[in-house]
Parts: C-alpha cells; structure tokens; sequence
C-alpha cells in the first residue's frame, strides 16, 4: 500500500536542497534558507504532518539546522579527509532496466573526491533510537545492496564507502554513521534477484484487481478492490512494525479486523496519484 498512501519525510527534501545549493558558489546563509523554506513548504503542503505532534515544525527545523551545522558531505569517510568532495549525484533518481520490469529509486547523494580518485554513497535515515540494534540492521538491508549494485551499473562507479547517515529525531539532535559492508558480486546478484522475486509477488496481486482495456490492451486498477485485497489477503511481516524503533503507521490498521481496516486506512492517510502497471 506504500505505492498508493505516502506521507511527507522530515529532511529528506530539505537535506537534498541543503546539499545543492551548499556546494556551489552560494552563500551559506542562502543556502540555508532555501533549505529551511522547502521545509516550511512541506508543512503547508501536507496538513496532516502539520498536526502530528510527533513531527512538529518546531522539532522539524531544530533537527534541519543541527544536520546543516553538523553533517559532512562524505558522511562517515574519514580517511582522505572531507575537503575537497564534490557531489555526483543529489537526491536523483535512477533508473535500471531489468528486462520486464525497471529498478527505480532516489539517490540521496553521492559524492566523489577526484585528488584520491574515491567514491562514496551516503543515505539519510531519521530515527527515534539509534542504539546498537538500529545498527545491526543495516547489513542486512536489500535496500542498500540494490543501492549499491546500482550504481555500479548506472555510474559504472565502485563505491570506496556506503554510509547510513542516521539522524534522531529529538532534541538534542544527533547524528550516527554507520559503514556497510562490500559486499560481494554473487550478494548483490542475490539481491537484484529477490527484488525481482518480490515485484512478481506484487505484480500478481495488482493484475488479480485489474481489467485489460481492449483498446490500449493495459491493465485498469480496481483501486478500491486493491485496497480491499492488500489489506485482508496478504500477510503481514512483523519484523517491520518496529523499524528504526518507530512503529510503522500501518500498524494499527494491521491490528484492526479485517472490516475495518480501509475506513481506518483512508482516515489516516492522505491519497496520492496511484501508479498503473502498463
């Protein structure tokens, strides 16, 4: 359902904007400010984020400026040093044919130092903990092994360091890096497969509440049958309702019955443009 309902993050976009103005010829007091308006616009845009009072503009802009202060372009790579790093890629999005289906996300950045010929990947994640469990999870992550498998293929580029950029959401603010492992060729390979696996799950489930439009000869999403079925026959993974220590927004729906799960669902989500698999 995360394809259909989504909400706003805190610092993703204002990092982004952080980084691109920074690292030109901008004053630093400008390039402050455009950050902290894109985050200003965020709370005008998303009313609901607005009036979460875990996620208060007050909260939202203390964490931003902390991040500006105290963040360093190559995250946690320390060993050449962090003069000298130019950005590559800046919140961009990537995209990797796989045959019949296409691997899409959004770098947050991507850097580079020419003098030491390094490369460097650096992922903002907000969290609530950041102790040693929060840690260990991120070896694990299929998310960042498609990250990294990725830019190999679209940069032609073999990363010198992979960073988490963890930063908590509280005041004081904090900030937390953690290193990756290299993982190896036949890792990465095992990774693009289970993404495909996954996507076939997922495509499977779509075409059950589609139509074929015999004049396009697409599929036609039965939107209000996909919320039904996404809700009550699928199954839930319970290692989830708990990341990064922040208990995940569909939780309470998951515990509601079946019945009342997409009332509960379009309550406390915001809709956004649904995406129709052509």
């Amino acid at each position: 359902m995360k394809a259909l309902f989504g909400s706003a993050q805190c610092c993703t976009k204002e990092s982004a904007e952080w980084w691109r103005s920074s690292t030109t010829d901008i004053a630093d007091e400008y390039a402050r400010a455009r950050a902290e308006a894109v985050l200003l616009n965020s709370y005008e845009q998303y009313p609901a984020l607005a009036s979460d009072k875990k996620h208060t503009f007050d909260l939202a802009i203390f964490m931003l400026r902390y991040y500006m202060d105290e963040a360093p372009l190559a995250g946690g790579f320390w060993a050449a040093g962090q003069a000298g790093w130019e950005p590559i890629a800046i919140e961009e999005r990537i995209i990797i044919d796989l045959g019949d289906i296409k691997l899409s996300f959004q770098l947050d950045r991507l850097v580079r130092l020419p003098s030491h010929d390094l490369t460097v990947l650096v992922d903002l994640k907000t969290a609530g903990r950041m102790n040693k469990n929060w840690e260990r999870n991120w070896p694990l992550s299929l998310q960042q092994k498609l990250y990294r498998w990725a830019v190999r293929e679209h940069y032609s580029l073999d990363l010198s360091g992979h960073y988490i950029e963890g930063l908590l959401k509280d005041v004081p603010c904090d900030l937390k890096y953690v290193e990756l492992p290299d993982w190896s060729d036949a890792e990465l390979a095992e990774a693009v497969e289970l993404f495909k696996t996954l996507w076939q799950r997922d495509a499977t489930l779509i075409r059950s509440c589609s139509t074929i439009n015999a004049e396009t000869m697409t599929y036609e999403v039965d939107i209000a049958k996909l919320t039904e079925v996404g809700l009550t026959e699928t199954t839930t993974n319970p290692f989830d309702c708990y990341s990064y220590y922040t208990q995940c927004p569909m939780y309470d729906i998951c515990q509601a019955p079946p019945n009342q799960r997409v009332a509960l669902l379009e309550e406390s989500f915001e809709w956004v443009e649904p995406l129709y698999l052509a």
